[in-house]
């Protein structure tokens, strides 16, 4: 893969991860209320996991990995249905997971040394899981491609990450005080605060800033990746409607 010669423009890059979220919100609503809001559910009735969990965001890779992908390909120019965006989520989750293991362990291993070589590791690796859930690319292509296009904009890269976190940071602290203004202000009772209806709302705005993270990746690939001719096509896994007619 060709590396991009342009500059990497930090702002523009965050433009495009709300741009990308906005514009596909209601299909990643409907992947959710499908694929994300039954596990959000079933965490919440049996008290298994708090919503910012580990193991929460593990359970929620098939509905990522659906969303991305799904996104990619309607930036594409494909106009298929959910349940197709779902089946792909699951075939790509076994290669997600394995990715979160090998990175996972990279940044322990780097850490052990000093801080610079893990986050030099962090960012460069920061996006792999775009390149598997939205180019279906293997773990062992993702990994080397994710160096390779974040080596000549290791700063940049790191600043726009930064910035992304303290962003989806704002947002989470913004929406739970909300709840906490309304139980101050009375209008909630301090019984429906702390119930199930909260728990629910937790996990899905979780959820919305996990999706808004690995659309990053893909909004990050734009720059990177010199045109869409350097991308090769994934495979689709399914037969478009159009050709089975």
């Amino acid at each position: 893969m060709k590396t991009g010669k342009r500059p990497f423009l930090v702002g523009q890059c965050l433009r495009d991860t709300w741009d990308l979220y906005c514009r596909h919100f209601v299909f990643i609503l409907s992947l959710y209320l499908l694929g994300g809001f039954p596990i959000g559910a079933l965490v919440t009735a049996t008290g298994w996991c708090a919503p910012e969990a580990r193991v929460t965001d593990l359970l929620m890779v098939p509905w990522l990995a659906a969303s991305i992908w799904g996104v990619q390909q309607r930036e594409s120019g494909w106009s298929g249905r959910v349940r197709q965006s779902l089946w792909q989520g699951l075939k790509l989750t076994p290669q997600l997971l394995w990715f979160q293991i090998i990175s996972g362990l990279c940044l322990i291993l780097s850490a052990l040394c000093f801080i610079l070589p893990a986050i030099y590791v962090w960012v460069s690796l920061s996006i792999g899981a775009a390149l598997i859930s939205g180019f279906n690319r293997s773990v062992d292509s993702a990994v080397t491609e994710s160096f390779i296009l974040t080596k000549s904009h290791f700063w940049k890269m790191l600043l726009f990450w930064l910035a992304l976190i303290a962003t989806l940071a704002l947002v989470a602290v913004g929406n739970m005080s909300v709840l906490e203004t309304l139980q101050y202000t009375g209008m909630v009772r301090e019984t429906q605060i702390a119930g199930w209806p909260t728990k629910l709302f937790e996990l899905f705005l979780h959820a919305q800033l996990l999706v808004g993270s690995h659309l990053a990746g893909l909004a990050a690939l734009k720059q990177l990746m010199i045109s869409p001719e350097c991308v090769e096509e994934p495979d689709l896994g399914f037969i478009p409607a159009e050709a089975e007619e």
